[in-house]
């Protein structure tokens, strides 16, 4: 009786001690499901093209939708990762990504064929297309893409890893220091990485018309925080077999696999940024380039020359878009009095000079150089907490030298004002207003960096905001 009682205890026993090792284990894992829902009334007015009103999202704050887990390995290393995607909770459509760091598409569009070094060329057989973006990456526009953030990694007493896409270090400063963040009306993009940017919607990373803000393929590093000081620094992979006409010389149809001279690096970021947070005093420094393909290669000019006056190869060719290096920096300060918070933000933004290849009316090849441009941007700005109302206001300006040779520069101004009323920790209602003035060439588009709001370019917008935002 005694041996059937204790091996009986003895089973379950085994049970008990495995249901807690297995309650052990999976309390050393979480995984979150989070996000923002944000919908909000929009309404700009332009000089030249009325007004337009609608009911937008993300006027606050972005809407998205995400996943996070983490897993404790042991002796303080914890695995996570993070897979968030953008929402239009106005339409239920998700929001557009792209597969690379740039939106270029240097890979030049050819038709089927081979060519050997000193042959003939048919022009209806290679072309040097224009620029055909091959990162667009527009699938989320019919489904929800993890193309806000998409990271594994491990983090531990050396700092963080983090594989994957995610924030570049050149964003943060433009953000943080922005009492209206990255959202809506009163946002300081709409003049730092808006209509007067030197890159525009071709700027990299990410691609898009939010530019400067991600980063994919990328290696990510955050170095523990010392005494208030956190250093972070990322690489991003160019990815693509880039300014390439993809010419082959053995004979095969396959017009990508040899022969290819293409510019390395194409679409490659890299980038550090250095923080000091400690108290109430915030103080962050960045710096990070983009390179880009500048120039025709040599091969691609070799078949251009052969191309010259056969199969009207001039109407058969068209010119071959480049872009200069793509170079940020800029710094950022806060200091919370209580009674307010002030914020400064100063960044320069350049692409570097560049050279455009095409033909000229009588079929012969010409080179267009392109100037260099940069980008002056300056933030001020104040929040200032009053029990579950927050009254916020900034003012931002910003230059850029015009591609014309003599010309005025292009400058732009916009004055913003604010307030957030708080319903609980994760609900509040928010009001914006915000007026934004271009000269001498620039335009006025408020809001189309990260909402792609859209009346036609003027000179002077004013739009208002008026929204509910939601976390969970």
């Amino acid at each position: 009786m005694r041996t059937s009682c204790q091996s009986t205890l003895f089973r379950y026993s085994l049970i008990a001690l495995a249901t807690l090792a297995a309650t052990g284990v999976y309390a050393q894992s979480s995984v979150q499901i989070y996000g923002v829902v944000d919908a909000r009334i929009n309404s700009i007015k332009t000089d030249n093209n009325g007004t337009l009103t609608r009911l937008d999202n993300s006027g606050a704050a972005s809407s998205r939708l995400g996943f996070r887990g983490t897993e404790d390995l042991g002796g303080g290393l914890k695995a996570k990762f993070v897979l968030e995607m953008g929402m239009n909770n106005d339409t239920g459509a998700g929001q557009n990504t792209t597969a690379n760091n740039t939106n270029m598409g240097q890979n030049l569009s050819v038709g089927s064929g081979s060519w050997k070094a000193g042959q003939t060329v048919d022009a209806s057989t290679y072309r040097t297309q224009g620029n055909t973006p091959s990162s667009s990456g527009l699938g989320g526009l019919q489904g929800l893409t993890f193309g806000r953030q998409a990271f594994v990694g491990l983090e531990g007493g050396f700092g963080e890893v983090r594989l994957g896409r995610d924030y570049a270090p050149t964003f943060w400063n433009l953000s943080v220091y922005d009492p209206f963040g990255t959202n809506g009306v009163g946002q300081s993009h709409n003049i730092s990485l808006g209509t007067m940017h030197p890159v525009g919607a071709f700027i990299a990373p990410p691609g898009s018309a939010a530019p400067g803000v991600r980063s994919s393929n990328a290696i990510n590093y955050f170095t523990p925080t010392m005494n208030g000081f956190q250093a972070n620094a990322m690489y991003g992979f160019s990815e693509q077999r880039t300014n390439c006409l993809g010419v082959n010389t053995v004979g095969a149809t396959d017009s990508v696999a040899n022969g290819c001279d293409a510019q390395k690096g194409d679409g490659e970021y890299m980038g550090i940024r250095l923080m000091y947070n400690q108290g109430p005093l915030s103080l962050s420094a960045a710096t990070g380039k983009t390179k880009y393909a500048n120039k025709l290669t040599a091969e691609a000019r070799a078949i251009m020359v052969q191309e010259v006056g056969i199969n009207n190869g001039p109407a058969q060719i068209g010119n071959v878009p480049f872009m200069g290096d793509y170079t940020a920096m800029n710094i950022g300060a806060s200091y919370d009095f209580g009674v307010a918070k002030a914020m400064f933000q100063y960044g320069t933004q350049k692409r570097a000079a560049y050279t455009n290849t095409g033909y000229d009316a009588a079929g012969a090849i010409v080179d267009t150089a392109v100037v260099a441009q940069t980008l002056k941007h300056t933030g001020l700005g104040v929040a200032v907490p009053m029990g579950a109302t927050t009254l916020k206001a900034s003012y931002n300006w910003g230059s850029r030298n015009s591609t014309t040779a003599g010309a005025a520069d292009l400058k732009a101004n916009q004055l913003a004002v604010g307030a957030n009323y708080a319903l609980s920790k994760r609900t509040q209602l928010y009001a914006t207003y915000s007026t934004l003035t271009a000269k001498n060439g620039a335009t006025a588009a408020l809001a189309t960096v990260s909402n792609a709001s859209s009346t036609t370019q003027s000179k002077k917008s004013s739009g208002y905001d008026i929204g509910l935002s939601h976390s969970f």
